[in-house]
């Protein structure tokens, strides 16, 4: 097995162990949180991958309705609800180049202990 694979999965189940939890419901509905999804997707940025700013809170429906449809009223309404202030900075931080290696994932997995 791949350890810096296996460290970036124990990494992801931590951060959303450790967010879900702080995020109880559902940033577009309101309902019980399942999920906290990467609005800049994990395989795009390293940078962002976890930062908590990039983490939005979705229920099951919401994420699945994001996901299966590719609806775009979904990513205008976390832009609306998040404020532009938020997606700038988002948008401009994608673009920074991060290395996951073995030491980062360690020192990773450390803050999300």
């Amino acid at each position: 097995m791949n350890k810096l694979g296996a460290l970036k999965r124990k990494c992801d189940r931590l951060l959303q162990l450790k967010h879900v939890p702080l995020n109880p419901k559902c940033l577009l509905c309101d309902n019980p949180t399942s999920e906290m999804h990467h609005f800049c997707p994990k395989s795009q940025s390293n940078y962002l991958r976890y930062d908590p700013r990039n983490l939005i809170n979705l229920c099951r429906r919401c994420h699945a309705r994001h996901h299966l449809s590719g609806d775009p009223s979904i990513v205008a309404e976390i832009i609306r609800i998040k404020g532009m202030d938020w997606y700038d900075g988002i948008k401009q931080d994608r673009h920074k180049i991060k290395k996951l290696n073995v030491g980062t994932m360690k020192e990773i997995l450390e803050q999300l202990s």
